[in-house]
């Protein structure tokens, strides 16, 4: 069998599809395994949300003794246990709800913290202080404050 510029084309084209084959196949063994580990994950926070919902049910059930609690706390659990698709669906709305809870919370919080709190400040601020960045005097060469203050020893024991 002679070589000929055609068969060393086949023969290396051959390698690279064989060696592109198996990154392939590696790349696709590396998704499974990540996707694996990531459906672990979510299945262990439904799970840990399903008990949390559980363990809330008991304990308001020994409070107000009310059985219909127990049954709904024990419906939740064999839900949890058994049916995975259903868990991961409950999860997903409580993780939605909440969601949507900080979104509000934190958009409340920082508007109490700058109407209630920083605008008022300013608002005093620049009631007291005329002009604190000394904008209205145009004739000035430089915004810079000159201090002379003389240092001593103690200035710089304690700075703060």
């Amino acid at each position: 069998m002679v070589a000929c510029p055609h068969n060393i084309y086949i023969i290396i084209t051959c390698i690279i599809a064989f060696y592109k084959h198996k990154f392939c196949i590696r790349s696709i063994y590396i998704y499974i395994v990540l996707k694996r580990s990531n459906m672990k994950e979510k299945r262990i926070k439904s799970l840990e949300f399903i008990l949390l919902i559980t363990a809330i049910l008991v304990i308001i059930f020994f409070i107000f003794r009310y059985i219909l609690f127990l049954y709904i706390a024990i419906t939740i659990a064999a839900i949890g246990l058994f049916f995975p698709q259903i868990t991961l669906h409950l999860y997903k709305g409580w993780d939605w709800i909440g969601q949507g809870i900080r979104y509000c919370v934190t958009h409340l919080i920082l508007f109490i913290i700058f109407y209630f709190i920083l605008f008022p400040i300013s608002i005093l601020y620049k009631l007291k202080n005329k002009d604190p960045l000394k904008l209205t005097n145009k004739n000035l060469f430089s915004y810079y404050d000159l201090r002379d203050k003389n240092f001593s020893d103690n200035d710089f024991e304690k700075m703060w």
